[in-house]
């Protein structure tokens, strides 16, 4: 069994996007070195026998897998056939922690509760990564100049699809306000200015307080409603992947309610849904395209590094009847 979130959801998060480029090469890899077809949480699977290996790939933070608790995803085992001497391996960051704080850890005691005897919990005790080329394991990552300009490579090259992205978000929206407009011209005048509103003080005391102004007098103009989209900027954010995702969530939203104004809710939400449908996967490819690069200038560089990375035999923890609180190998 190799058993994953899947990677194909629709989102304008690239950080999950390259996330879900990583996650085919590992699918894909663990594919070819075992001869088995994966299958997503939502799809039915069946769990192999020891010797063989099954595997589940997620995401790891505080104990979870996928945010769900070794409690919680016990019932994905058992609806797959777990059985006693079972293998498992849990491809997920920090989830081979010891102390009582891992996921594996937790998930051996959560199938010995069960009476399940002799299964076996295999995870790496910090950061793991998984390319085409096999395992990462490491405690750190390090850096060095080909490292660094690996790095500056993809943040390069995802800003870039960014700025593309909401181009594409704005220029939907300036198609769906000049339908909008002969529709519903005072409905549009308003949801553009609440919009324009909502901007941040400098970007409405530096561009857009006259053309707000302006909109507010006379017949409503899609030339200085349209103004006000190219003009306007986003809220400041600590993170920055969040402030973006925050303002495209606002473009999104603009660009809907443009799209109802001019035809209705249903087909108006349809209208929306397909624009932004043909936005994200442009995002999509631009950054899926990025990945083989940085997937071999930085992973597989690190992998090529003594330290500071474990071996890869030191870097995984076991669980098991004989050895609740793990061991290292």
């Amino acid at each position: 069994m190799i058993l994953h979130k899947g990677y194909g959801q629709e989102t304008d998060d690239y950080i999950s996007i390259r996330d879900q480029a990583e996650l085919r090469e590992t699918v894909q890899w663990l594919e070819a070195h075992t001869g088995r077809t994966a299958s997503t949480l939502a799809e039915p699977g069946v769990m192999v026998r020891s010797p063989g290996i099954n595997y589940v790939i997620g995401h790891g933070r505080a104990g979870t897998v996928e945010d769900r608790t070794p409690a919680e995803f016990v019932p994905e085992f058992v609806s797959r056939g777990l059985a006693d001497g079972d293998t498992i391996w849990i491809i997920s960051c920090w989830a081979g922690a010891t102390s009582g704080y891992g996921f594996a850890q937790g998930l051996a005691a959560e199938f010995r509760a069960l009476g399940r005897t002799g299964v076996s919990v295999r995870a790496p005790r910090n950061i793991i990564h998984w390319n085409a080329n096999g395992p990462v394991l490491v405690d750190d990552y390090p850096t060095n100049a080909g490292l660094k300009a690996a790095l500056a490579a993809i943040t390069q090259g995802q800003d870039n699809a960014w700025r593309a992205y909401v181009q594409d978000l704005r220029a939907c929206i300036r198609t769906a306000l000049n339908l909008a407009i002969g529709t519903d011209a005072e409905g549009t005048r308003r949801r553009v200015v609440n919009f324009g509103e909502a901007r941040p003080e400098d970007n409405k005391q530096k561009y857009l307080q006259g053309m707000i102004d302006r909109a507010r007098i006379g017949p409503p103009h899609s030339a200085t409603l349209t103004e006000i989209v190219n003009g306007a900027a986003a809220h400041p954010a600590g993170n920055p992947v969040v402030g973006r995702l925050r303002w495209a969530q606002e473009l999104r939203s603009l660009l809907t309610d443009l799209h109802v104004l001019h035809s209705g809710n249903a087909a108006g939400q349809l209208a929306a849904r397909t624009d932004i449908s043909a936005a994200v996967l442009t995002l999509r490819t631009q950054i899926t395209a990025l990945w083989p690069a940085y997937s071999h200038d930085y992973y597989d560089a690190i992998r090529d590094l003594a330290n500071p990375f474990a071996s890869r035999d030191e870097g995984w923890v076991t669980f098991d009847d004989a050895h609740p609180a793990g061991f290292v190998h």
